[in-house]
């Protein structure tokens, strides 16, 4: 069975909204955090202190001071053994934002959860006095006895987070910034992706659910990503069978079979292809 453990969204609160220190979250958790995992919901890592090693799908991103790194549902993620773990993180689910068609099309066209696009991390600069902010009056409204305005006023600051966070994003990476209606293309083909990446791999199949042509889909990916439709299709194949690979006891042969391929033989030629090396040589050298 997968070993990588999902984590969903604390039943029993109010709202599926929270704002954690992440020191304490280190403390209370650390067993569950420094053990590779993914999560039901989006989260706000604001790094205010230290210098840990935060991997992300495989990716060990390192962490300075005054930083924020968002994190999209699903991501596998590890916290760093040693910890050093200093500031503040936000907690919700696409449910708790994305109350309203308006809002969920908001998150579906934000650039700051896809890692796709780049490590999602960057740093604060000179900003920090604004974002610091945003999180006093996140504390302050959770201080408030609740009532029938809280939700509303939490969503609308964590809106303003978005807006400024987003701001400083594009100042730091201007290629990504692209028109809204390409950004909500390129994501409905990652939400897609992940739904059937499995068993569909054909570009032309995932073109038609988002109405557009192959050719479309090809000139929007290669502009907004730099890759073809292809190349993202079989990235995110090898994302999973190295996820897989790493934290599961599925054999090679179940793990080929739940990734779609008929053979397992083909299954081999296509990692190491990607991989330059074979499933189980992956296996062997990510296990020691």
């Amino acid at each position: 069975m997968d070993t990588i453990k999902k984590y969903d969204f604390k039943a029993g609160l109010p709202q599926e909204i929270e704002l954690l220190d992440l020191e304490q979250l280190f403390q209370d958790a650390k067993s569950t955090l420094t053990t590779t995992h993914r999560t039901g919901f989006y989260q706000i890592l604001w790094f205010q202190k230290g210098d840990p090693i935060h991997n992300v799908d495989f990716n060990p991103i390192q962490v300075s001071a005054n930083t924020l790194l968002f994190l999209s549902a699903d991501t596998v993620q590890k916290f760093d053994d040693l910890g050093n773990y200093h500031g503040k993180t936000i907690l919700f689910t696409k449910e708790f934002f994305g109350n309203t068609t308006e809002r969920a099309l908001l998150l579906a066209q934000q650039t700051l959860w896809n890692g796709y696009l780049h490590i999602p991390l960057f740093s604060l600069e000179d900003h920090d006095r604004q974002i610091a902010l945003i999180f006093e009056q996140l504390a302050i409204e959770f201080d408030q006895q609740q009532d029938i305005q809280q939700s509303s006023i939490l969503r609308n600051l964590l809106h303003n987070l978005f807006l400024l966070a987003g701001r400083i994003h594009n100042e730091q990476h201007p290629n990504t910034s692209h028109d809204s209606e390409q950004i909500l293309t390129i994501n409905k083909f990652k939400e897609l992706l992940d739904q059937k990446y499995h068993f569909q791999k054909q570009v032309a199949a995932y073109a038609n659910e988002l109405a557009v042509t192959p050719k479309r889909l090809n000139q929007l990916t290669q502009k907004i990503l730099g890759k073809s439709p292809k190349t993202i299709i079989e990235e995110r194949i090898i994302l999973e069978s190295k996820r897989l690979l790493s934290y599961s006891a599925y054999s090679i042969k179940e793990i080929s079979f739940k990734l779609g391929f008929e053979e397992n033989t083909n299954f081999n030629k296509f990692f190491k292809r990607h991989l330059h090396t074979t499933p189980n040589n992956f296996r062997v050298k990510i296990r020691k």
